[in-house]
């Protein structure tokens, strides 16, 4: 087993380190510690089968994969976060969850997001290759940042099988283990989120996979100034008319959903402490918007109160 940690390293050292280890082991990330000083964390990693579980224990921190982060290889990808102890939140997609003991979540390796812990946190990290998932799971990009709770019905079985598994893995037989068993892991998994979800996991149609790749692009090209329903149409080569089509059966048009998650980006940066050195015109900015006026307007109309209250609401002086 492979272990990983911060402990015998000098306070200053800690941080690169392990910021270093985690880019290395899962993905490019920025690590923003809640106390560098006092920063600890460690992984212990097995093989199994076609999986590789890592328990990962750390002290108070936020993991952010952004854009810049992403690349060609990481698309293929997927991530099983259970908490062991503690809790954390994950946020990917427009979707936040708090993943509480027992419970998981799967992130999209393609996708940015963002993994908090307020506390001290111990979490189960399953990484899969996507092809290995799709024989089990259906469209697996539909369940990213969807929380399946571990304490009752298909959840509390699948979240069971979960940390048996990596007990088993502790003994040393991860390697001995037929790559059956690690489907029948990701049957349960998928039957868990068909059972809490119903169809809105299990979408067949290409329209369902078309819808997907549009919000990809989205999420991805989301501080583009630039980025509009006809430039979303230009990138796949279909006409906008099919966009705002395949859009509306979602209940929300292309503007509306780039406006909503460029909001909820600037929120989720106005309330953090790590952005507390940038002011709110460089916030709502760098998300795409290029009108204080109009910023100030919609943020009004989606949080009720302007974007200086709301910094000041969530503990943060006005900039």
């Amino acid at each position: 087993m492979e272990e990983y940690s911060t402990s015998r390293l000098p306070s200053k050292a800690k941080v690169d380190y392990w910021n270093q280890v985690h880019c290395s082991i899962f993905t490019d990330v920025d690590v923003v510690p809640g106390d560098v000083r006092g920063f600890e964390a460690r992984i212990e990693r097995e093989s199994f089968g076609p999986l590789c579980l890592n328990k990962v224990t750390s002290a108070p921190v936020k993991i952010r994969r952004a854009e810049e982060h992403l690349c060609v290889h990481s698309s293929g990808r997927f991530h099983i976060l259970q908490a062991l102890s503690g809790q954390f939140r994950f946020s990917q997609g427009g979707r936040e969850v708090l993943v509480r003991e027992g419970d998981f979540t799967i992130s999209d390796v393609s996708l940015p997001s963002i993994t908090s812990l307020d506390s001290n946190c111990s979490a189960l990290v399953i990484t899969m290759p996507g092809t290995f998932v799709r024989r089990h799971i259906p469209y697996p990009e539909r369940l990213a940042g969807l929380h399946i709770s571990g304490q009752e019905g298909i959840g509390h079985m699948a979240s069971y099988m979960i940390r048996s598994l990596w007990e088993q893995v502790q003994t040393g037989m991860g390697h001995k283990i037929d790559p059956k068993i690690a489907g029948s892991l990701l049957d349960v998994v998928g039957a868990s989120y068909t059972a809490r979800y119903g169809d809105e996991t299990g979408g067949t149609a290409v329209t369902d996979i078309r819808r997907m790749q549009f919000r990809r692009y989205i999420e991805v090209n989301l501080r583009d100034p630039d980025l509009t329903p006809g430039k979303l149409a230009d990138a796949f080569r279909i006409s906008p008319r099919y966009v705002r089509m395949l859009f509306a059966q979602d209940g929300e048009t292309v503007s509306g959903y780039i406006l909503r998650r460029r909001l909820e980006e600037c929120a989720q940066q106005m309330r953090d402490v790590a952005w507390h050195g940038k002011t709110i015109t460089e916030i709502a900015f760098d998300w795409g918007f290029s009108s204080m006026a109009h910023f100030s307007r919609v943020f009004r109309e989606q949080y009720g109160v302007s974007p200086r209250q709301y910094r000041e609401e969530h503990g943060l002086l006005p900039a």
